[in-house]
């Protein structure tokens, strides 16, 4: 393949990925097997609801089904020769280590909460690289941490009183002087309004699918050794600024 070289894609089907998290991470585990990633493992004990249908690779007869399950079943229409590992559970710090020895990469979109601040962190430290990205207006925030990068627990800092995914979403945009595009400036007050009355944040089909397709591409960058944005700095691209700045 001209884009993507024959050794390297004789990496990439080796490349063991870890999904700490199907919601988030399932149209991105769903581009990396089209993309030839060849070894998964599916971490999530939520059910699919409704309200994941707009953003999320799932599909009306996934109600109620385990993501990780389903996620894997998808995966296998796509690649039958998927080396597959289900963890259909909310796994927790005693799981960590286990988890971490059997991946190379790891995309963390884990609820937020002591397991998710210990699973990039003792990550970074055995030498994995871990992507943890977020959905925001027509783009995505994707924040990458390796050994080289500061850690979660650094960017974390004065966020003891962080309850929720979204408190640390608040939290995350704050510290890391995140930009918005201009288009979303005059919104972001209604979408912190959102935040508190509804307990949940506003997001889009459109995030989810620019953040598959980032984050592929970063995988791919990793593993040929290239030099990447890595934490406390962040990668941001949003496809409705890209237009607007454009016509």
């Amino acid at each position: 393949m001209v884009y993507i070289p024959f050794n390297i894609q004789d990496k990439i089907k080796k490349v063991r990925l870890a999904f700490a998290g199907c919601g988030v991470g399932s149209n991105i585990s769903i581009l990396a097997a089209r993309t030839g990633f060849n070894n998964f493992i599916l971490v999530d004990g939520d059910k699919v609801a409704v309200s994941n249908l707009n953003r999320q690779t799932f599909i009306k007869s996934d109600l109620g089904k385990n993501k990780a399950i389903s996620l894997s079943k998808k995966i296998k229409y796509i690649n039958e020769k998927s080396k597959i590992k289900v963890i259909a559970k909310r796994i927790n710090t005693k799981d960590i280590d286990t988890l971490i020895a059997c991946s190379d990469i790891i995309i963390n979109t884990l609820d937020y909460g002591r397991v998710f601040v210990e699973l990039t962190d003792r990550a970074i430290k055995k030498g994995k690289s871990v992507i943890v990205p977020f959905n925001v207006g027509f783009g995505n925030v994707i924040i990458l941490f390796n050994k080289n990068s500061s850690t979660m627990k650094d960017i974390l800092v004065g966020s003891k009183k962080l309850g929720s995914n979204e408190d640390l979403y608040r939290h995350l945009l704050n510290s890391l002087h995140f930009k918005p595009p201009r288009y979303l400036v005059p919104k972001l007050k209604q979408i912190f309004m959102a935040l508190d009355k509804r307990g949940f944040s506003p997001q889009l089909g459109i995030a989810s699918y620019m953040n598959a397709a980032v984050i592929v591409t970063l995988m791919i960058r990793i593993i040929q050794n290239k030099k990447n944005i890595i934490s406390p700095k962040y990668l941001h691209i949003d496809v409705m600024n890209i237009i607007e700045q454009n016509v």
